[in-house]
């Protein structure tokens, strides 16, 4: 019989290195809004359309490619934040899914997944509610162990899942189709039809997010965003927590990205998350 997507990642045997901090990214205007609120608002959409969720990415920074005159491009908002969340969020988590959802459910993952989703003669025939009960064979078991089995299930360890360079080919049988067709969706190039956030570990909760030095762990802004007093009266409270990067005079918003990714990457390398050895040994077949 087929695994199902949630328990080919349950039955890793172990984590590839310790559990990550959580990343929500967002824009100047998004920072001292989430600042002066002291929280990232809990928000209705399609897949939570009655109580709304907040969310954040489990290990690595992931942005929403924007659309220009109907194409999308690798063009992100110039000068970006990031908030990057204690580890002990983990035990609150309501779900975890393997990419965006708002992304699977505007259909940007649909040329690798569409295929392999098991059909359904008793599916809603609306399409938000359709495409709702699809994203539900992605949803992970929750679980505070969810997301440390799930990076050494598709990448070495936490430094690839970071780079987004999953394993080629998988670790374990899969025998699974959606296991299998995530896996391809992954190691595809970015293209039109998505964004890094295919890569990334979504985990939402139910209630807001609380913004302040007991649940942040570090704050990445750039250095012209905090030129104004409103900006940095805000990050005050969060002291030697705050970490700078500077932007390159007319620097574009992906070297902006490029510049803040790299800020991130050596801070959580400093800190022993990504330079982890992989301890365990890929098994083949099943347990």
């Amino acid at each position: 019989m087929p695994y199902s997507f949630s328990t080919y990642v349950d039955n890793q045997p172990l984590p590839a290195g310790p559990p990550l901090p959580l990343c929500h990214v967002t824009s100047p205007a998004g920072l001292v809004a989430i600042l002066t609120a002291g929280k990232i608002e809990a928000f209705k959409d399609d897949l939570a359309p009655t109580n709304g969720k907040s969310y954040a990415f489990y290990g690595r920074p992931a942005y929403v490619r924007e659309r220009h005159n109907g194409q999308y491009s690798d063009q992100t908002v110039r000068h970006p934040a990031c908030i990057l969340f204690k580890t002990d969020l983990l035990a609150s988590a309501a779900d975890y899914y393997p990419f965006d959802t708002g992304a699977f459910l505007a259909g940007r993952y649909d040329n690798y997944l569409q295929d392999a989703i098991p059909p359904n003669p008793q599916a809603p025939t609306k399409p938000k509610e359709k495409k709702r009960e699809e994203c539900l064979h992605f949803l992970l078991k929750n679980d505070i162990s969810t997301p440390t089995k799930f990076v050494p299930s598709f990448y070495k360890d936490n430094a690839a899942y970071f780079k987004a360079k999953p394993s080629a080919p998988l670790q374990r049988q899969a025998n699974s189709l959606l296991v299998e067709a995530y896996f391809n969706l992954i190691n595809a190039s970015i293209s039109t039809d998505f964004d890094g956030r295919a890569r990334a570990l979504e985990v939402s909760w139910n209630v807001p997010l609380d913004v302040n030095p007991q649940t942040v762990e570090r704050i990445f802004v750039s250095d012209e965003t905090t030129q104004t007093a409103q900006v940095r009266t805000l990050l005050k409270p969060f002291g030697s927590n705050v970490e700078y990067w500077y932007a390159q005079g007319g620097c574009s918003e992906r070297e902006s990205w490029a510049y803040m990714s790299e800020r991130i990457r050596s801070y959580m390398t400093d800190r022993g998350y990504l330079n982890f050895p992989l301890y365990h040994t890929p098994q083949v077949g099943m347990p």
